[in-house]
């Protein structure tokens, strides 16, 4: 416990300081995957490390040590973690706690607002495409949260969501490139994208050393459906011009409310975006993933062979209690 204990620390400093690196080095389809999936983990063994670190001072608490049945001074002549480590790593605990459950109350309303702006449009919303009649240059896909619709005479259908756009986007948009934005916002929804840069936002809450990673994610997604478009149309030139012209003329209009967690086919990213298309389709790294996940496995064996030395410290308190 005295080293691996903090190979969990270690391993989100530097997944926070290489994930934008990452981002441009792996596929955007294959890059947000692996990325919220390292995030999720990466967070998962910060907190189990605080938590054993803090539970090695909490434990010496006479109360705790009775309650628990071992004795406090075994644990202060046995135990590899100095009280300044320990009570620094029971403070961090305890703000790390009130940011993940700040964090998670505003995600949950985000959703709230999601699924009240869903029913708003399901009556115009009978098939996928929802158009609202705005001058607004906006376009954007909302999940749905009960996929069952039933329609007159077919019984119940399945949807994954809406994909909205208003009349002012449409007519900034040829036929060809709305056949771009569609097969974007598809995409989304196909792939259930909002819910993996839910899990990175809340990774990055539970993480202080991941605050890069949603604005990260949030790009690989919209990268992904931007190769997912052009695919579709089998140009990549079309996709690149129908995003350009988007977001062109959405600089000239003010910015729409928060839609929740639907997400937007123009934002900051954009010129990067059409960058990306213009330039040759990214390609696979297969090293490179394979380095990743082999640092993820040594993460895990790390955190949990910590976990088991802090149950046979605790054990041999207990036996030699008196």
């Amino acid at each position: 416990m005295r080293l691996d204990v903090y190979v969990p620390v270690l391993a989100a400093l530097l997944l926070g300081v290489a994930v934008r690196p990452l981002a441009r080095l792996l596929p955007p389809g294959i890059g947000f995957r692996v990325l919220v999936g390292a995030g999720l983990i990466s967070a998962a063994g910060w907190v189990w490390t605080l938590g054993l670190l803090a539970w090695t001072a909490v434990g010496q608490i006479p109360l705790v040590a009775r309650y628990g049945g071992w004795s406090v001074p075994v644990l202060q002549a046995d135990n590899p973690v100095a009280p300044a480590i320990a009570y620094s790593a029971a403070a961090a605990l305890a703000v790390v706690s009130v940011m993940f459950a700040h964090a998670s109350i505003r995600r949950l309303r985000a959703v709230a607002h999601s699924w009240r702006l869903a029913r708003t449009l399901a009556p115009a919303g009978g098939g996928e495409l929802v158009v609202l009649p705005e001058s607004a240059v906006e376009a954007f896909a909302l999940p749905v949260f009960d996929h069952r619709v039933r329609r007159p005479g077919r019984g119940l259908d399945r949807r994954r969501g809406h994909i909205v756009v208003t009349a002012g986007m449409l007519r900034v948009l040829d036929p060809a490139e709305r056949r771009v934005l569609f097969a974007h916002e598809r995409a989304h929804l196909d792939g259930a994208h909002h819910w993996w840069l839910l899990a990175a936002q809340l990774a990055a809450a539970a993480n202080p050393f991941l605050t890069r990673l949603p604005a990260t994610v949030d790009y690989l997604l919209e990268r992904a459906a931007d190769e997912t478009a052009a695919t579709a149309v089998t140009d990549r030139g079309l996709a690149a011009r129908a995003l350009a012209r988007a977001g062109l003329a959405a600089l000239h209009h003010p910015q729409a409310p928060a839609r929740g967690i639907a997400l937007a086919y123009t934002g900051s990213t954009t010129a990067a975006r059409i960058t990306a298309l213009l330039a040759p389709p990214p390609q696979s790294r297969r090293a490179l993933l394979i380095i990743l996940v082999m640092t993820v496995a040594l993460v895990m064996v790390a955190a949990a062979d910590a976990g088991r030395d802090l149950e046979t410290l605790f054990e041999l308190a207990m036996h030699t209690r008196g």
